[in-house]
């Protein structure tokens, strides 16, 4: 039986269209710096969008690229902008 890495991450399965996409658009961002490119993963709970942005950033970080992620949830309402007042 195989080894389990509690502090590792799951494998990534089923995802290598979407894995593809979004590397593709790190590596526009890379040949046109100067016109900077991004993505927004929009999808429902549990589906793997963090496991999926942790590939892209691997991938990112690989080519050299500085990466920033942001996670947000429906349920943080502390940062709206603008605030309500």
């Amino acid at each position: 039986m195989g080894s389990f890495n509690l502090q590792g991450d799951w494998p990534l399965v089923g995802r290598a269209e979407e894995l593809a996409e979004l590397v593709r658009i790190v590596e526009a961002g890379m040949a046109a710096p100067e016109a900077p490119a991004g993505a927004v993963v929009v999808a429902p709970a549990g589906v793997g969008k963090t496991r999926l942005l942790r590939e892209v950033r691997r991938s990112a970080e690989q080519l050299g690229v500085p990466t920033v992620m942001a996670i947000a949830a429906r349920s943080a309402t502390c940062c709206r902008w603008p605030r309500a007042r």
